[in-house]
């Protein structure tokens, strides 16, 4: 079991055993100035989780890292004792849309691209399979906005947010310039509320 696997593992059981609420990740209650507290939460679980796994040698909260032109910042950097490094961004509701794409799959690409040398990468989205116009928001939709052109979707997506993003995922990443072994190290991961779901792009 590779230690992205190991960590998942201990992770979906934190979740499961926590009292924390299901909102964190199904709503954008905790997402919004002021009461904006889901990612911070949620790393502080991810960290937790690799901090119980035995070979975590190196726990890094949002690292700088640079390979060649390309610089990177990833929620989470760890390096186990065999040397093996894994890279983990969580995407709250507030960021579980279109710009994954860019920000998350093709910037890792570039960055294996120049060098980097990374085991495994792991996208955490927060991505309900129901919700409704009062929970779930559609932002940055305006022209010149991350997801412009989605906007006449906005019922669609704000009722069943994992459908929509999942399936736009899919067909964009199909098109996608990455390599085969760079796919292979990515690990996509939805939280349907406090259920991982391990899902094939």
């Amino acid at each position: 079991m590779t230690y992205g696997k190991i960590f998942l593992k201990e992770f979906g059981k934190l979740l499961k055993d926590s009292g924390t609420s299901d909102e964190y990740w199904t709503t954008f209650k905790y997402t919004s100035t002021g009461n904006n507290h889901c990612h911070a939460l949620t790393l502080g679980l991810i960290a937790r989780a690799l901090s119980r796994i035995k070979k975590t040698r190196e726990l890094f909260i949002e690292d700088h890292l640079k390979h060649g032109k390309i610089t990177w910042k990833p929620d989470i950097h760890a390096v186990s004792t065999d040397d093996s490094h894994l890279l983990i961004d969580f995407e709250s509701p507030n960021s579980s849309d279109a710009r994954i794409i860019r920000k998350d799959f093709l910037h890792f690409s570039k960055f294996l691209d120049e060098g980097g040398k990374i085991s495994e990468y792991i996208v955490i989205t927060s991505l309900p399979s129901k919700s409704s116009i009062k929970d779930w928001k559609f932002r940055w939709g305006g022209a010149g906005g991350t997801n412009y052109g989605h906007a006449k979707y906005m019922n669609k997506i704000c009722k069943n947010p994992k459908k929509y993003w999942i399936r736009f995922y899919k067909k964009k990443l199909s098109k996608a310039n990455i390599p085969d072994l760079t796919f292979k190290k990515i690990t996509f991961v939805n939280m349907n509320g406090k259920k991982l779901e391990i899902t094939k792009l």
